[in-house]
């Protein structure tokens, strides 16, 4: 019996063993082959618990997206080399431009990003490209105020694709806390700050916590230990009734400061795609384009730029976007790439021509 019971127990620390090898060996190869690298944002911004990311000042990040695709910010945080100063020249228009990765001009380098491609088109433009990727409208607003509120404008230009409308109803970002806004009496009121800093430890374990949970010890432990499972994904706190108040909202304070630095706001819908699908664009529809219109109706000015990518034939509007592996970078796959970017630029100078030349003629 006691012999029989050795041999029991050599056999079941053997399979244990075993066992344990083979997850492990398992989660080598996947690591090797599945992982996914952490998001480019990564790279150039740092936490910040009122907005949640900002860019790093003063930076040069060569060959961020790649070979000959750098990414620089000034003093303030803004994208490109140039510094801005809080008054404007006389005769030299000047944009504000707040937005996404998609105004950031994620994947590109500096000089191909659509707002300096507006200054290269019209070099009596001056402008100041204020995009942070994965931002929401609300942080668009939250990060104008902090960057740019003292900076005279023509034009605050508001650029946006549909996601940022559900970005804005929500506390998370994929694994990154963020801020968002409640109204109380008619009011923006700011919530979830300071801003939780999950995300920001680990980066790699913590975007690849389903390769992690392969683990049989990391199932154990969520199943045993953790109470509830761990929130990786954005979570929506503003119930989709009260969600159009809160975009009218942004986009009135946002018009009022335009109107306080001498400007007028501009909407813009930033056409986008499925990155399975570049021919396939996500449409601006629902409460989304009401409160745009609304907004148009009190004052701002609103381009759908949709159309005229409606208008390309559909190998030429994918070749507007980066494939899947122009950039090596989680969630890449979808933004502009360089003829995507120019084609917005040309497009936004035609539309904005007559408040240019009336702000050139000032």
């Amino acid at each position: 019996m006691k012999r029989f019971l050795l041999k029991l127990s050599i056999l079941v620390v053997g399979l244990c063993a075993l066992e344990g090898l083979c997850s492990l060996a398992l989660f080598a190869y996947s690591a090797a082959f599945e992982s996914k690298p952490v998001l480019a944002e990564r790279r150039h911004t740092d936490y910040d618990e009122q907005i949640g990311w900002v860019a790093q000042p003063s930076r040069t990040f060569t060959d961020l997206y790649g070979p000959g695709r750098s990414l620089t910010t000034n003093s303030r945080g803004f994208r490109g080399k140039a510094e801005i100063a809080p008054q404007r020249t006389a005769g030299r228009p000047r944009l504000v431009c707040v937005g996404d990765s998609f105004t950031l001009g994620y994947g590109v380098d500096d000089a191909h990003a659509w707002p300096q491609v507006m200054h290269s088109l019209d070099p009596r433009l001056e402008v100041a490209n204020l995009g942070q990727g994965g931002y929401g409208i609300d942080q668009f607003l939250l990060w104008r105020q902090r960057a740019a509120a003292d900076l005279e404008c023509d034009l605050l230009v508001c650029a946006f694709i549909p996601e940022d409308f559900e970005r804005m109803c929500g506390d998370t970002f994929i694994v990154y806390g963020k801020p968002y806004f409640e109204l109380e009496n008619g009011a923006l009121e700011l919530r979830n700050t300071p801003v939780p800093k999950r995300g920001y430890s680990f980066p790699w374990l913590v975007h690849n916590r389903a390769l992690v949970n392969r683990l049989g010890i990391a199932g154990l432990y969520n199943r045993l230990v953790q109470s509830e499972p761990r929130r990786t994904e954005r979570s929506a706190v503003i119930p989709p009734a009260k969600a159009p108040q809160v975009a009218a909202a942004i986009f009135a304070e946002l018009a009022k400061a335009a109107q306080a630095s001498g400007g007028q706001l501009v909407l813009v819908h930033l056409p986008s795609v499925d990155p399975r699908r570049l021919d396939r664009l996500v449409p601006l529809s629902g409460w989304p384009r009401e409160v745009c219109e609304q907004a148009a109706s009190n004052g701002a000015r609103f381009i759908d730029l949709a159309p005229y990518f409606e208008a390309l034939d559909p190998a030429a509007r994918a070749a507007l976007f980066l494939a899947e592996d122009a950039v090596q970078f989680t969630g890449a796959a979808g933004h502009y790439d360089e003829k995507g970017n120019e084609f917005v630029a040309r497009k936004l100078l035609d539309e904005l021509k007559p408040l240019l030349d009336a702000a050139a003629a000032r």
